[in-house]
């Protein structure tokens, strides 16, 4: 089976998800390098997030094209924002308004790349299990990012289903698996709400960190940490990661991470929308980015072999 990638929605009113479509494009080798020139002829290719609905009037489709044309400038933004918040871990070069890929490629590079893809999964078809694949790896970065983040002052756990974490420290089952994490975080478990749980899935928390302070009094350091490996809809964990915390009275608020492959920043670093940031913290490709520098050399080789893999096999993906 080959890979295969296809553009699918352009999003032209969304100028981080855009930057991230073009630089796509110049992994996969549909583009060896794109200017502002390509961005516009990009714009208008794929099925777009936001079209003029045929009913508004005419002022209105031009006031759209108008934001098309701000977003395709803005996305040339995004690219030199990225370079200087990464220096040489971004793996493109801007170079007489031209974007292109690096030359060589660092493993921070790798991981930015692999960040990429499962920012935009729905692009990618061809390959059974592909985007699980990349969901499951990125749930693993996502824990070696966490244990820098916090500097290995905490033990973290990957509590996703089918995880060996999971079967080794707490259950297959997810109703044991809670009674469990709540002997962990020194909490009383809400037995009657876990066991209106079903068996499989992971009650909302992908990542567990726990420091319990050398003692089995309660009120812990404790972190819960969901993960997102897609474009869109991800806001919405922010709500699960949120939720989790209703299956145990630890006495306080366990901190919420939400980790999301996509770079969730405008053209000044700052969130596009600070909505999302309410009760949860965002971990997006920056964080993670600047979290996995610390530990670059030390990420696990076969984690990276994984990941180079997967970058590797969307390089030569088919493109349609």
């Amino acid at each position: 089976m080959t890979l295969k990638f296809t553009i699918g929605e352009v999003p032209r009113t969304k100028p981080f998800q855009f930057a991230d479509l073009a630089e796509l494009t110049i992994l996969v080798g549909q583009y060896a390098q794109v200017s502002k020139a390509d961005l516009d002829s990009l714009i208008n290719t794929g099925r777009a997030d936001s079209d003029p609905d045929p009913e508004r009037g005419h002022g209105d489709a031009l006031d759209l094209a108008s934001t098309y044309v701000r977003n395709a400038e803005d996305c040339f933004r995004q690219f030199t924002y990225r370079s200087g918040a990464l220096d040489e871990s971004y793996p493109f070069v801007i170079d007489n308004a031209l974007l292109a890929a690096r030359p060589q490629i660092s493993d921070l590079g790798y991981f930015y790349l692999f960040f990429l893809v499962c920012s935009r999964l729905g692009s990618f078809s061809g390959v059974r299990g592909f985007a699980q694949r990349c969901a499951k790896l990125f749930t693993d970065l996502a824990a070696v990012a966490l244990r820098a983040s916090l500097k290995n002052a905490a033990h973290v756990y990957v509590f996703d289903a089918g995880s060996s974490d999971r079967a080794q420290h707490f259950h297959t089952d997810l109703r044991h698996a809670l009674k469990a994490l709540a002997n962990m975080l020194n909490a009383k478990a809400d037995v009657d709400l876990i066991e209106q749980q079903s068996s499989s899935g992971d009650g909302g928390i992908d990542l567990v960190a726990i420091n319990n302070l050398g003692d089995a009094a309660r009120g812990i350091l404790a972190y819960f940490g969901q993960c997102a490996a897609q474009q869109n809809g991800w806001p919405k964990k922010t709500l699960e990661a949120r939720r989790s915390g209703a299956f145990f009275s630890m006495g306080h608020r366990a901190s919420n991470l939400l980790y999301t492959p996509v770079m969730y920043r405008n053209a000044t670093g700052s969130w596009v929308n600070d909505l999302y940031s309410e009760d949860c913290i965002i971990i997006d490709r920056l964080r993670m980015m600047r979290a996995l520098q610390a530990v670059a050399d030390g990420a696990p080789g076969a984690l990276l072999e994984q990941i180079r893999e997967v970058v590797g096999l969307v390089a030569d993906a088919e493109v349609n």
